[in-house]
């Protein structure tokens, strides 16, 4: 069974509107998504202090963006570095 993953064209958008939403704190209108991002961080070993950060609505708003930020860019490399394992396993 493959990981979940999740582009960084997505991930990029999911961010914005997580930022336009920190003002209010409102992460509820994007719950769908970051239990996607929430999926493939821990199909991908990401650190399980910023996955439950993320998936608490309790935490502050602006922790959760932080940890998203942080789980985004640790999903764009680990993409990034598995493309050039399988590049230059296929040459």
């Amino acid at each position: 069974m493959s990981s979940p993953t999740i582009s960084a064209a997505a991930l990029s958008e999911l961010a914005l509107d997580l930022v336009s939403d920190l003002e209010s704190g409102d992460f509820a209108a994007h719950d769908a998504a970051v239990r996607d991002v929430i999926r493939a961080a821990r199909a991908r070993n990401v650190s399980p202090v910023l996955v439950e950060v993320l998936g608490d609505p309790r935490e502050p708003p602006i922790a959760r963006l932080r940890a998203f930020g942080t789980i985004a860019s640790a999903l764009t490399s680990s993409a990034v570095a598995e493309a050039a394992l399988t590049f230059r396993s296929a040459a």
